[in-house]
């Protein structure tokens, strides 16, 4: 986050209008988990990297972001690779 302007501390995320800041300590309490980064989909929260790492090796990763419309670019390309061979 640092590399696009933003401290470690604070990371801008939007509860309510305008948008809030929240510290570390605050957003792990919010969210009720314990570490961060933390992921959240279409506002709902996910959880954290470990946790995506498993959504990504068990494929609901893909499925969960399809159903907000966000596509593989790797999927797609193995796709094409796909129907090239054909």
């Amino acid at each position: 986050m640092t590399g696009i302007g933003l401290g470690r501390s604070h990371c801008p995320i939007h509860l309510q209008e305008p948008p809030v800041k929240l510290s570390a300590s605050g957003i792990k309490n919010y969210s009720n988990w314990p570490t961060i980064p933390q992921v959240y989909l279409n506002g709902e929260f996910v959880g954290g990297c470990d946790i995506l790492l498993q959504m990504h090796q068990n494929g609901d990763l893909v499925e969960e972001l399809k159903k907000l419309g966000i596509r593989s670019a790797l999927l797609d390309a193995e796709k094409e690779k796909d129907q090239d061979k054909k």
